[in-house]
């Protein structure tokens, strides 16, 4: 069999992602401002930018409104989405969140150049969780922004990277651990980079606003009840689901240390490094919801999913009318987010490589380990 054979992408693959983005488009459809609804959560934003106008607290919204879960360090931008009508606000929102997500998807293929493009293409198109954050109309795109602009330019614009990484955990502070996990793996200079960002850009915002503000994100953090939603995909959601919640805490604490032992063990390089640091701080949080998966993008790029990996694709792109008559529903998302965990600690304990890279500007190479597929040298 020739390898073209072997690597030829059967039609269902790529033909059910695109019929499953036909029924998501349908349903995300049905939940926009053409029929006068806006997303909870951008409501949620729309409204802490309106408090926050008028001089009141961000972080206590009316009774019937979802609280801002973000840190202060968005609070200017909501003020500048609470001059906007927030149907229109919503309905320009959600085209930007799809263009910028093709863009960032665009840019991926060209920087890892996967097997299967077109099947790994419509897959990520089709996925539940791009169509969830449009639909209530999330800010992950911005975030998958940086983070895929760390893994691209790496490593040859290390301070850029570390800059990237900073502005990740300001905006995201559940990814605290990447700096650190990064350091553990012998790069001191980015992790001690990154750090440096985003203490500035979180003290910064407490400056302007005042510390006050900082306690009420917390405490509306600490007492927001996500974590028994049936889509959140953390320990602390998996522990809630299975009747053992005293469990979460020991769990996230035992998982962030073994990461930290794989990373100082193996040494497995930045992209292994990043993607086990983003996954353990996700898992670790009290929420992880679908949204976060769009962080792993590079990840789903230089990596291949054929065999059974086809399985964990598959429940990926399960529309939210199927997810609704799933018996458990509450374990699917866990689920997703422990296997993606535990191909990440193989892929780091056996120090695999992504498949392809272009550096960005640079011709395509193939490479020897992680690190040097990012620098573009020759076998």
């Amino acid at each position: 069999m020739s390898d073209a054979d072997r690597t030829r992408t059967p039609w269902v693959a790529w033909a059910a992602p695109a019929a499953i983005l036909a029924i998501d488009t349908r349903v995300a459809l049905a939940n926009t401002p053409f029929v006068g609804v806006t997303g909870a959560d951008f409501r949620a934003f729309w409204t802490s930018g309106v408090l926050l106008v008028q001089g009141a607290n961000p972080y206590t919204p009316p009774v019937g409104t979802l609280p801002n879960l973000n840190p202060p360090i968005w609070l200017p931008a909501f003020a500048l989405l609470s001059h906007v009508n927030p149907v229109l606000g919503y309905c320009v929102w959600a085209v930007l969140s799809l263009a910028l997500f093709t863009g960032l998807l665009a840019l991926g293929l060209h920087r890892w150049h996967p097997r299967r493009p077109v099947f790994v293409a419509s897959w990520l198109l089709a996925s539940y969780p791009l169509w969830e954050t449009i639909t209530v109309g999330q800010v992950y795109v911005l975030v998958a922004v940086l983070v895929l602009g760390a893994f691209a330019l790496w490593p040859r614009h290390p301070v850029v990277t570390g800059v990237l990484i900073g502005a990740t955990i300001a905006l995201k502070p559940n990814l605290a651990v990447w700096p650190v996990l990064l350091a553990l793996d012998g790069d001191l200079g980015s992790g001690l980079l990154a750090v440096l960002v985003a203490l500035i850009m979180s003290a910064t915002s407490v400056l302007w606003y005042g510390p006050a503000t900082l306690g009420s994100w917390l405490t509306a953090a600490r007492d927001y009840d996500g974590v028994a939603s049936l889509i959140n995909g953390s320990l602390a959601g998996l522990a809630y689901q299975v009747k053992m919640p005293g469990a979460a805490v020991f769990g996230s604490v035992l998982l962030l240390l073994g990461s930290a032992a794989i990373v100082h063990l193996r040494r497995p390089g930045f992209f292994g490094t990043s993607s086990l640091a983003v996954l353990a701080g996700l898992l670790a949080a009290p929420v992880a919801w679908p949204g976060y998966l769009l962080l792993l993008l590079p990840m789903f790029l230089a990596w291949t999913w054929d065999g059974p990996w086809l399985g964990l694709v598959a429940l990926t792109v399960l529309p939210n009318v199927v997810l609704g008559l799933l018996p458990a529903v509450g374990l699917l998302y866990p689920t997703i987010y422990l296997l993606l965990y535990a191909r990440v600690v193989w892929r780091c304990c056996t120090r695999r490589p992504p498949i392809t890279t272009a550096p960005l500007g640079h011709h395509l190479v193939r490479t020897s380990n992680s690190d040097s597929a990012a620098s573009g040298s020759r076998r």
